[in-house]
């Protein structure tokens, strides 16, 4: 570093910020482009003032959180963690979260114990998640972690447009797993599949040659339904055979509860 002037210099893995004042602190944004902060700089401020990066997906508690992690652990064997969802109505924004407890586990294995807290309209996929050791709903005052994890503020921010411009094709779990600090070659959520789910998709699965698709028709959110949606699907029956996941019987009734979707995916 002797050699090297202050300043900024385009690298093949990003850019590097050198600065030869007393003091500086390294980070690594969500592009994976290393910063090295100015002494006297406000850590985040700095880093998306200075530095021009995007709001979408910063959260600055999640790098806290895995820097506490470490704190924690210089001290104590074990960690207790507290994975807080309990704001999380949407099955797939829980689902996504399912990486959170699988990217620590597989980091830090039996050093880190985990507790996760949901509420009521997602407390049906409790228990589908190996890596979580202990679930709550509603209430987790009787475990006592050494650092809470808050992910009921991780959200799109920006437009999807906007989004793939500044990330391409970067997928939501690399963003957040690179704000924790932690890497996962396999970064498929975890939903695991009970015995007798297994046994109702054996029963129920059609008996077809063609290639079987799931669509979802509908989505929570209107702004995301498409309307054509059942033209898409009656093209598709002429070569696949598709099931629709968010098929309704004649009283307006879904013909499928969670745990028969789940079984059937």
């Amino acid at each position: 570093m002797e050699g090297i002037k202050t300043g900024v210099y385009q690298l093949n893995c990003g850019k590097l910020y050198v600065n030869k004042g007393t003091s500086t602190e390294c980070f690594y944004d969500t592009n994976q482009e290393l910063i090295v902060l100015k002494p006297g700089d406000v850590k985040f401020e700095a880093l998306v003032a200075n530095h021009k990066i995007s709001p979408y997906y910063f959260s600055p508690g999640l790098i806290n959180a895995q820097r506490d992690f470490f704190v924690v652990l210089a001290k104590k064997d074990i960690v207790k963690l507290l994975i807080k969802i309990d704001e999380i109505d949407k099955i797939g924004d829980f689902i996504f979260t399912s990486i959170i407890p699988k990217a620590y586990k597989e980091v830090f294995g039996d050093k880190v114990i985990i507790g996760m807290l949901v509420n009521d309209k997602c407390k049906d996929l409790c228990n589908r998640n190996k890596y979580v050791d202990y679930w709550y709903v509603n209430d987790a005052s009787s475990y006592e972690p050494d650092i809470v994890l808050d992910l009921n503020n991780i959200e799109f921010k920006w437009g999807k447009k906007k989004a793939d411009e500044e990330f391409g094709l970067k997928m939501r779990s690399s963003l957040v797993l690179d704000q924790l600090g932690l890497f996962l070659f396999n970064k498929t959520p975890v939903l695991d599949v009970f015995p007798g789910e297994v046994e109702f998709a054996e029963k129920n699965k059609p008996e077809a040659t063609f290639p079987v698709i799931g669509v979802q028709l509908s989505a929570s959110c209107k702004s995301r339904t498409l309307p054509q949606m059942m033209d898409i699907v009656n093209r598709l029956r002429e070569k696949y055979c598709v099931i629709l996941l968010d098929e309704k019987d004649d009283s307006g009734n879904y013909k499928y509860d969670i745990s028969q979707l789940i079984s059937l995916i």
